[in-house]
């Protein structure tokens, strides 16, 4: 210790008369015993390891669908529990619509104009996904009920090509705020609108992209292609991005993964139409794009379309409909600066898909809902739900149990390295695990409505994790408990 002490007063000798000296005294006087601190327990512990814990608690909240919709929840866990469905009304006390205890499945119906949350403890809060589903005389689309967070990325068809609505959700008993930053096929879209938006407690708030100054204003008003930036300012927030691409259909956008130089999109779906890939990058520098696309026969670049150039600030279209041939497929993208991307399917009806990240810990898929009177469903239609799977990088092995008894049995299922496998479930709603020692896996959820004897409506819900379970970052020594 005296050896220390002497260290300090040299440096603090050497610091005198220098402005700066009284910092560098104290930092170095801060790092000097704390490593005497250290070397006087040399028997102590490092550090500890992150362990695993249960989930406890899950928060989800769902937009308001524009007509009648079914509804569904599913959770995956054990032991007491249970969760309840309540409307947003900006109520702090607002009735529940519904309860379920433990693990399952709970279905119903939403009317028009309603916002949920869904609020899951003990065993009802491991695994919990949720959504609502519409099926109308333009389409099907699925909602994703999604948890509250600070950014959310979006990346989908613009107001120039239909209708764009942002629907914002505060879960909270606060008021939140965020701030919208937008880029399009035309460049970044600078403006000082969609700043500082106010969403009340417990409400959720639409904002029309390119009609309002709050969404953008008429900058954003002929953008063909956009990839949208929420961010929360202040408290948190659930975002949604719903298109309306007229007589060609619509849907809701799943949120994409933050920007990074390795991009997967995964379950483009099979079948006829226009398959539509969305690049950008919010950098300041231009990016230098490799394609490549996973089918069930491997892995190849697009004929002519394996490189491309993204200017910076900026998000272009790749029309893949060529190169898959009506293949269910993942797209991985490799780049020199980080990305965004989505997916556009379609046909008869918008599937809109986005960049996703692996399954660790797994996920809950939910499938075909039982229908609802309001949902003009017609008797002839006939649904089938599936799951599209791509393990880009090893070999994947991963299981798929149903949530509801009776409904089938746990199977298993093989993905080999650099494929994508497409797995149809007749079950309400699907656990999807991956094993031990598999590789990456990337997934999207396919619901597809058979309206016609050739006419396909479909939606695409790109899958996201929703563990058991959750691992503790590790601890060990730290000058952050003594520096701020």
């Amino acid at each position: 210790m005296d050896r220390v002490v002497g260290v300090v007063l040299e440096v603090a000798t050497a610091v005198a008369g220098n402005r700066y000296g009284v910092a560098a005294l104290i930092l170095v006087g801060v790092a000097a015993l704390a490593g005497a601190a250290a070397l006087s327990r040399p028997g102590a512990v490092a550090g500890h390891q992150g362990e695993a814990v249960v989930v406890e608690a899950a928060l989800l909240a769902c937009p308001a669908a524009e007509q009648g919709a079914r509804f569904g929840a599913a959770s995956a866990g054990k032991g007491e529990g249970g969760a309840s469905v309540s409307a947003l009304d900006g109520k702090a006390d607002g009735k529940p619509l519904a309860a379920f205890e433990q693990t399952g499945v709970w279905t119903g119906t939403l009317k028009k104009g309603t916002a949920v949350a869904v609020r899951a403890q003990g065993g009802a809060a491991a695994g919990l996904e949720a959504a609502h589903t519409v099926v109308g005389k333009r389409g099907v689309e699925s909602a994703p009920c999604t948890a509250p967070g600070t950014e959310h990325w979006f990346v989908t068809p613009g107001p120039g090509d239909g209708p764009l609505d942002l629907h914002v959700t505060n879960v909270d008993d606060a008021p939140a705020s965020v701030d919208l930053e937008a880029i399009s096929d035309d460049g970044s879209l600078d403006t000082t609108d969609g700043k500082a938006l106010e969403i009340p407690p417990r409400s959720t708030r639409v904002i029309g992209i390119g009609e309002t100054l709050d969404g953008l204003g008429p900058i954003a008003s002929d953008a063909r292609v956009m990839a949208l930036r929420v961010t929360a300012t202040s408290g948190r927030v659930a975002a949604a991005v719903h298109a309306d691409a007229g007589r060609r259909g619509l849907d809701w956008a799943t949120a994409a993964a933050p920007p990074a130089r390795h991009v997967i999109v995964p379950g483009v779906p099979g079948g006829s139409g226009t398959r539509t890939l969305f690049v950008g990058t919010p950098s300041r520098d231009d990016a230098r794009v490799e394609i490549r696309v996973i089918t069930a026969d491997g892995v190849f670049a697009p004929e002519g379309q394996g490189l491309l150039d993204v200017p910076a600030g900026t998000v272009i279209p790749v029309d893949l409909e060529a190169a898959l041939g009506g293949k269910p497929a993942a797209v991985e993208l490799r780049s020199t600066k980080p990305l965004v991307a989505g997916l556009a399917a379609g046909g008869y009806d918008l599937g809109l898909g986005a960049s996703a990240v692996p399954l660790d810990g797994g996920t809950t898929a939910v499938g075909a809902l039982p229908a609802a009177g309001a949902t003009r469903v017609k008797a002839a239609a006939r649904e089938t739900a599936s799951v599209v799977l791509t393990a880009p990088e090893r070999d994947a092995v991963v299981e798929i149990t149903p949530l509801v008894p009776g409904q089938g049995a746990p199977a298993e299922v093989r993905i080999p390295a650099g494929r994508t496998v497409e797995v149809p479930f007749t079950a309400t709603a699907v656990r999807i695990v991956p094993k031990a020692g598999s590789g990456p896996v990337y997934g999207a959820r396919v619901l597809t409505v058979k309206a016609g004897q050739r006419r396909d409506h479909r939606t695409v819900r790109t899958l996201v994790p929703a563990p058991l379970e959750i691992r503790l970052p590790p601890v060990s020594d730290s000058l952050t408990s003594v520096i701020p």
